[in-house]
């Protein structure tokens, strides 16, 4: 793993983040071969502080670096070519979230996947939280009945946004950039989500030519396995708020992802556990790991399985844009 040549591409918060864990990872500063944004003042200035060439193209930078393995941290619209170039050229590569800005491109995407084999991974980090461990492991055996969850952040206030996020057209809003999250914990935690119906708001952030999509947003789904569930989630709330409480008619536990701590009451016994790993640095090193040993299966969420989150997603939206119940067709 030590000797792994690791190429980056978009200098944005996340990519900082993930040369952050590099670097601790593998406990030296420079943990890069190859830089890569539009904006030549990032690329240089991430290159200084991780090493690697600056580059403003991917495909040239894959061409000089010959990499392992890419860390994809550009907005979603730039998911395709990249994964293609890397299928082409047998490098793994970890995406970031979402892993495309829409289903058919990630159907798309799977199946250049499906005829290459590389390593992949998308950033679903709650998967690599030690208490989504614990919490999977009480769950063993369960029928589940409900699961209610609440996610809430202040990202509408912290600045200018970049428009693929506050633009529906664009694929934006809370659900491709924050709900999916909270949906793929909830597949991870107790399986498919078959149908959703979803609301939206704008009582926070009104609704303009520069944002038109909503700050609040609820809905119900229904489980594959039978039982029911609702999620909130609130852009633009100051109070930041992440916990998913999953009840089986006996059972009862409540994952805190803010308070990083599992409590609850499973078969008459009362659970109290708090996260002693970050998932976010479990993750890189998971992957960095299953690219060594060019072992898919050490990965949590591949990219196959992140396209079904996606279509969650895409369904949340159809529902929020046609006030319908929205059918999610794993299988199409």
């Amino acid at each position: 793993m030590e000797d792994l040549k690791i190429a980056l591409a978009g200098c944005g918060r996340v990519a900082q983040t993930h040369v952050r864990n590099l670097q601790a990872i593998f406990g030296r500063s420079e943990v890069l071969v190859g830089v890569c944004d539009t904006d030549p003042r990032r690329a240089e200035a991430m290159a200084q502080e991780a090493g690697g060439r600056p580059f403003g193209d991917i495909a040239r930078m894959l061409e000089a670096v010959k990499p392992d393995a890419l860390l994809l941290c550009t907005p979603p619209s730039v998911r395709e070519v990249p994964i293609r170039l890397c299928c082409e050229a047998g490098v793994a590569f970890f995406c970031e979230t979402p892993p495309a800005p829409d289903a058919k491109t990630c159907r798309r995407i799977h199946g250049l996947l499906a005829r290459s084999g590389v390593v992949n991974a998308v950033g679903f980090q709650w998967r690599y939280l030690d208490l989504v461990d614990e919490c999977r492991r009480w769950l063993v055996g369960k029928r589940v009945s409900a699961v209610v969850s609440r996610f809430a952040s202040d990202t509408l206030f912290t600045g200018d946004l970049p428009a693929w996020l506050t633009l529906a057209d664009r694929g934006g809003g809370p659900v491709f950039a924050e709900t999916l999250h909270a949906l793929d914990l909830v597949r991870y935690l107790v399986g498919n989500i078959s149908s959703v119906m979803a609301f939206g708001s704008n009582a926070v952030v009104p609704a303009g030519p520069k944002m038109t999509v909503p700050d609040t947003l609820a809905m119900t789904f229904s489980l594959e396995g039978g039982g029911v569930g609702s999620h909130y989630h609130g852009w633009a709330e100051k109070q930041p708020t992440a916990e998913i409480v999953i009840r089986t008619g006996f059972d009862v536990i409540c994952l805190d992802l803010v308070g990083n701590r599992l409590t609850g009451a499973v078969d008459g016994q009362k659970l109290a556990c708090e996260a002693g790993v970050d998932p976010w640095r479990r993750e890189i090193e998971t992957f960095l790991q299953a690219v060594s040993a060019n072992d898919q299966s050490l990965i949590r969420s591949g990219y196959g399985d992140a396209c079904e989150t996606v279509l969650v997603s895409s369904a949340v939206m159809e529902s929020l844009r046609a006030s319908i119940l929205a059918r999610v067709d794993i299988g199409a």
